[in-house]
Formats: C-alpha cells, sequence, structure tokens
C-alpha cells in the first residue's frame, strides 16, 4: 500500500475521528460546562463557538484556512447536532487535501 495510502487512510479515516471528539464533542462543550457531559452535543456559546475555531486553525500549518474550516466544522456541528456528519465533512476535506498534493506533488500541505 505504501506509506503514502497509509498517510492518506490516516488522514481521511483516523485523523477526524480524533480531531472531532476532542475539538467540538468535548472542549466546545467543556468551555460551556466542565462537566461537559450535561452539555448536548451541539451546544455552544460565541466564546465556546470562536475558541474553538481559531484552537483547531492555530494547529494547522495555514492557520487561516485552518480556522475557517474550523468554523465551518462547529456550524455544521449546531446544524446538525451530531458528530457523525462533521467527521464524515472532515475526512472528506482531509481526502481531497491528501489526493491534490499527491496529484500536485506539494508535499508542504503535509
Amino acid at each position: 500500500m505504501g506509506l503514502i495510502g497509509v498517510r492518506l487512510l490516516g488522514s481521511s479515516l483516523v485523523v477526524p475521528v480524533m480531531k472531532e471528539m476532542f475539538w467540538r464533542s468535548f472542549l466546545m462543550r467543556y468551555l460551556i460546562n466542565p462537566d461537559f457531559r450535561s452539555e448536548p452535543i451541539g451546544a455552544f456559546t460565541r466564546f465556546s463557538f470562536l475558541e474553538v475555531a481559531v484552537l483547531f486553525g492555530l494547529e494547522h500549518h495555514r492557520v487561516i484556512v485552518g480556522i475557517i474550516a474550523g468554523l465551518l466544522y462547529c456550524l455544521l456541528l449546531i446544524r446538525l447536532k451530531n458528530l457523525k456528519g462533521v467527521i464524515i465533512a472532515h475526512g472528506v476535506t482531509n481526502l481531497g487535501l491528501g489526493i491534490y498534493i499527491v496529484i500536485t506533488r506539494n508535499w508542504m500541505f503535509w
């Protein structure tokens, strides 16, 4: 399968699950209430919404693009009220980026 295949699978299947569980399932609710399990999925405040989107962006190489993606994923979570659709969106985003990287050989994006 090769390293590129493993990287594509990891970035589109594993990474989205782990990141969305942390950023939007845990942290977005924790910033509202440390007893985060008492807050429903999709709950937010202006602070939790913006903080999660900005921190999500800061962990990416392209910070502004990461913040925009974080805002869009937060909006999707608020609309859907479940993590599944956000995980799928994140996975599709990462897969598309991975395919672009492989085709163009722009390895700096990884």
